[in-house]
């Protein structure tokens, strides 16, 4: 049982800051309409992309860049498209 005291991140937030922080462009609560009206087909929590060679240089040294986890960074020169369905 949860601690009423203690505060909780959650999940979408934290597959939120981890796309964010390894550079990746975000859309939230993403949803996919059908081409002729309808209710809608799919949707996804959270829709992350990430463009090849990025780069976040850090604020007070300019000279150096911030590293991205190894999972991110193994296709260089190809973009990253991540679809993130979170349950908890």
């Amino acid at each position: 049982m949860r601690d009423p005291k203690v505060r909780y991140l959650a999940p979408e937030r934290v597959a939120y800051w981890y796309f964010r922080l390894n550079g990746f462009f975000q859309m939230e609560n993403f949803v996919v309409h059908p081409a002729r009206g309808g209710s809608q087909r799919n949707g996804a929590d959270l829709l992350a992309v990430r463009c090849p060679y990025r780069a976040e240089r850090l604020f007070d040294n300019p000279d150096y860049f911030m590293d991205d986890g190894d999972t991110v960074t193994r296709s260089k020169g190809n973009s990253y498209t991540g679809f993130a369905q979170v349950d908890f």
